[in-house]
């Protein structure tokens, strides 16, 4: 996989732990510049942390991928830190339905849950895959892959 990654710039979203991290560490071992996009900032930040201390290059955003804004920033970081971007990884989601217990029946879930869920889950990917798409067609091209866990289906 290396050669196929060295030199490239990849944002990761949902990257402060799980899937994320782990795609984060193996594609920075791998030579790619890494943006790290999560609500969880701090943990983002941990990351990266770590990978520049293996002598990878990442940087940490603070992002609520289900606004626009947020994810416009994460674009622009990624262009203007490490000139472009090749690689989008939607890996965010809001998961672990037994964390909200009352939220994952449908007869005691809150519409204001379920359209929070809808906003990470759905619409964060399209935004994100919106706004990389330009950057990747002004670079040469790239690649979008889209993580989904068995929790969707719960």
């Amino acid at each position: 996989m290396g050669e196929r990654v060295a030199g490239k710039v990849a944002i990761i979203t949902g990257s402060a732990s799980g899937i994320g991290r782990s795609t984060a560490e193996l594609l920075a071992a791998e030579g790619a510049s890494i943006v790290l996009a999560d609500l969880d900032g701090e943990g983002a930040e941990r990351v990266a942390e770590g990978i520049r201390a293996d002598g990878g290059k990442a940087i940490a955003r603070q992002t609520d991928i289900a606004l626009e804004a947020d994810i416009e920033r994460v674009i622009e970081a990624a262009v203007s830190e490490f000139g472009g971007l090749h690689v989008l990884h939607n890996n965010a989601a809001m998961t672990a339905a037994h964390e909200h217990a009352r939220d994952a029946d449908l007869l005691t879930m809150s519409v204001e849950f379920w359209d929070r869920s809808f906003s990470v889950n759905l619409r964060g990917a399209m935004l994100a895959s919106k706004h990389a798409i330009p950057a990747m067609i002004a670079g040469g091209g790239g690649a979008i892959v889209n993580t989904s866990t068995n929790q969707s289906l719960a």
